[in-house]
């Protein structure tokens, strides 16, 4: 969790603050269902020699985001690229791939982490490469700003770890994204129970939690929202989001004095001189 991202929705109006975190996509016609929303972070078009549906290509635009690159890394990305053979993609490929995506990891740009980790598992498909990938696609999927790219990033997450979820069933981990990558494309609905269904497995499974509390919230079910964050902040005290989520909730349900003591927790969480501000501002908006 990026200090950054905490203060810059602390300081900024209630309802901002579920605008974090999560795919910046609509969600039609659920029913605990919800939005999923996100910062932007975007990466930009980098040079020319892009690999297969690198740059504007399959429904993808230019982005901008993350670290600005080096000189000395953008001289590593460019040779790089220059010698991988598209065509028969042999083992000195995968390398550079490799090499690529771990690069591009160094500087947040989750799109081009993806496409090379997705190179790798569509040339040397295996279970490793393809968690990889698929876990590469969820983070660029989390970051995408319009709704057609994240339908594209998350149908290419789906595809990567839904093999390994059917061998794994236990992996909830990976149900919970793929739950999240369909409530971004034709069906929110089954997204959503696939989300229910890992709750009711594991009923202390926090990333589910969070979704559910924060979809919640923004179909105006704010007691669902409560019972949801309270949970989670109950089996993960230190999780910023979920207690700042959860402060936001019942400031919005009028339980102030709720609301006080979990802003107070909040401002234990991290020291950050603007974290603590954001907070303390919040604390006198309730008093």
């Amino acid at each position: 969790m990026l200090k950054t991202r905490i203060i810059l929705i602390l300081s900024a109006a209630a309802m901002v603050a579920v605008l974090f975190s999560l795919p910046k996509v609509v969600v039609d016609n659920a029913t605990e269902n919800e939005s999923i929303g996100a910062s932007a972070e975007e990466e930009s078009h980098e040079g020319h020699n892009h690999a297969p549906g690198e740059g504007h290509g399959e429904g993808q635009s230019a982005f901008v985001h993350g670290l600005e690159i080096s000189e000395e890394d953008q001289g590593k990305i460019n040779k790089f690229r220059n010698k991988i053979d598209f065509s028969s993609f042999n083992e000195k490929s995968l390398i550079f791939a490799d090499s690529l995506a771990i690069l591009f990891g160094k500087y947040s740009k989750y799109d081009s982490v993806a496409r090379y980790s997705g190179l790798i598992a569509k040339n040397a498909p295996n279970e490793e490469h393809n968690e990889r990938a698929g876990l590469d696609y969820y983070q660029a999927f989390s970051f995408a700003t319009d709704r057609a790219r994240a339908q594209y990033l998350g149908q290419e997450c789906a595809t990567l770890l839904q093999p390994i979820l059917t061998a794994h069933p236990d992996r909830l981990d990976l149900k919970t994204k793929i739950a999240m990558t369909v409530i971004a494309g034709k069906s929110p609905m089954e997204g959503i129970l696939m989300l229910r269904s890992v709750v009711e497995e594991d009923p202390e499974n926090v990333e589910a939690l969070y979704n559910l509390g924060m979809f919640s919230r923004e179909t105006g079910q704010m007691d669902k929202a409560e019972t949801r964050l309270k949970k989670l902040v109950e089996v993960d005290s230190l999780h910023i989001q979920g207690r700042l989520l959860y402060a936001i909730t019942l400031i919005d349900l009028g339980k102030k004095s709720a609301a006080k003591e979990q802003l107070e927790l909040l401002k234990k969480l991290d020291e950050n001189e603007q974290f603590q501000m954001a907070v303390d501002n919040y604390l006198k908006n309730i008093e």
